[in-house]
């Protein structure tokens, strides 16, 4: 579960899968999700929680009321569950496709005025509004020409501008001690497959910014005697957040 809990006058408390309302406590801007050994809000001797807004539950136990929040909605969030993904603590991604993510609007339920960074640091809000939950989607993927949801054909040995945005300028010593990466991986597309290689680019260019657009530009090099084989493009930072893309090399 992540998410920023204001209790009211009582005591929320979390123990075994689920909350425990105990007391007069309000939900605002709060992900209550994947609870493995109970419901998200029915624990014994729990009562209702009030819905102030922006709230999702992939059950129905918390009785959300409000128009801006979701009972039996999938928040969409990070399978791998509670890692480092920078910050002083752990903490639960979303998914690039979360129904969390950009829906509190700037103003609303503190949404940038008295909510201004998520559990990481992460500046809120970072896109048209705010996330719900603790964690504050600051990546949006690679951008075009690589799709990040389907494998990007691409001629060997032709140089692939990997470009993405963080924000802002984050410096341009962003990367993890040896990212990038790419491994190959089997045709169709499974786990990694082959040995991992650190990558090149053209002219040994590395990492550089663009303020105007807001736009980290890498250029991969890749090879020619990649013809006919499918590689996995890993983008390591120095935050423990770790990005893939994967290629399938023509002829």
């Amino acid at each position: 579960m992540s998410g920023n809990i204001t209790k009211g006058g009582g005591t929320g408390t979390f123990r075994g899968g689920g909350i425990a309302v105990l007391g007069p406590t309000t939900l605002i801007n709060t992900i209550v999700a994947n609870n493995p050994t109970g419901s998200d809000c029915g624990e014994p001797g729990s009562g209702v929680p009030t819905d102030g807004g922006y709230n999702i539950a992939d059950d129905t136990t918390c009785g959300f009321t409000a128009v801006t929040s979701h009972s039996n909605m999938d928040p969409q969030l990070d399978p791998t569950g509670l890692v480092p993904n920078g910050g002083p603590t752990s903490t639960i991604a979303l998914l690039s496709k979360s129904p969390a993510i950009d829906v509190i609007p700037p103003g609303t339920n503190g949404c940038g005025t008295g909510i201004t960074t998520d559990q990481r640091g992460v500046t809120r809000p970072f896109g048209a509004g705010c996330d719900v939950g603790a964690y504050e989607a600051n990546y949006k993927g690679f951008l075009p020409p690589i799709n990040n949801a389907r494998t990007t054909p691409i001629h060997p040995g032709a140089g692939v501008p990997v470009q993405f945005t963080l924000g802002g300028f984050r410096g341009l010593d962003i990367f993890a001690p040896g990212s990038p990466s790419s491994v190959g991986i089997s045709c169709p597309l499974s786990a990694g497959s082959g040995d991992v290689l650190l990558t090149d680019t053209p002219g040994h260019s590395g990492l550089s910014y663009d303020a105007a657009t807001d736009t980290y530009t890498y250029v991969w090099k890749t090879e020619k005697a990649w013809a006919g084989t499918c590689r996995r493009l890993v983008v390591s930072f120095g935050d423990g957040s770790v990005r893939t893309a994967d290629f399938a090399f023509v002829r």
